[in-house]
């Protein structure tokens, strides 16, 4: 893949949260929550951009009255993604989840939630590909996408990808030339209410 390179995840998600802390309406409050030592992954850091944005604009959506969004980024050990069905050997997971304090998402429309043309939207308001879109370009890069409901509510979720880069392919701002300049921040995702 031409696009694909190696990058550090903390810069991508730096990227998402100076664009919330431009855009995003300022009663919803962003906490971002870095573990330390998270390696550089590979990917095509535009896609991820796209993806990690859309989770965080349909948790927007999902707080009309404000509230509170999540974003961190942290790593796991085992076959699978944490709380997927076991797999074969262990790997590395690097894991971002995506959260906010909406209403949250009834089992039914948990069960479609990355289906393509499913909305919950008034028609005219959304596509019903947002999700879909997400779930396809993090599943392109070797990932899984979950989502689940936050015992004290609203929604989460975290898209996990294996793609290690070995250290001289690491590339220290891959937002820079592209995307512009950010700083650090926190961010949440959901779909609507």
């Amino acid at each position: 893949d031409a696009e694909a390179r190696g990058f550090a995840p903390l810069l991508l998600l730096d990227e998402v949260a100076s664009m919330i802390r431009a855009t995003f309406p300022r009663n919803v409050s962003l906490h971002v929550s870095i573990e330390d030592g998270a390696p550089a992954v590979v990917g095509d850091v535009t896609q991820l951009f796209q993806a990690l944005l859309n989770l965080c604009v349909n948790g927007r959506d999902a707080m009309p009255d404000g509230g509170r969004r999540d974003l961190s980024l942290g790593t796991y050990t085992g076959s699978t993604p944490p709380n997927a069905p076991s797999g074969p050997a262990p790997v590395d997971w690097i894991v971002i989840k995506v959260a906010d304090t909406g209403c949250g998402m009834s089992p039914e429309i948990q069960a479609r939630i990355f289906d393509p043309f499913f909305t919950t939207r008034d028609v005219g308001k959304g596509t019903g590909l947002g999700l879909a879109i997400c779930y396809a370009i993090v599943h392109e890069h070797g990932g899984r996408l979950r989502a689940g409901n936050r015992p004290q509510g609203g929604a989460w979720f975290a898209p996990n990808s294996n793609r290690r880069a070995r250290q001289k392919n690491h590339i220290a701002h891959p937002f820079r030339q592209r995307i512009g300049r950010g700083g650090r921040q926190k961010n949440s995702l959901r779909t609507r209410c």
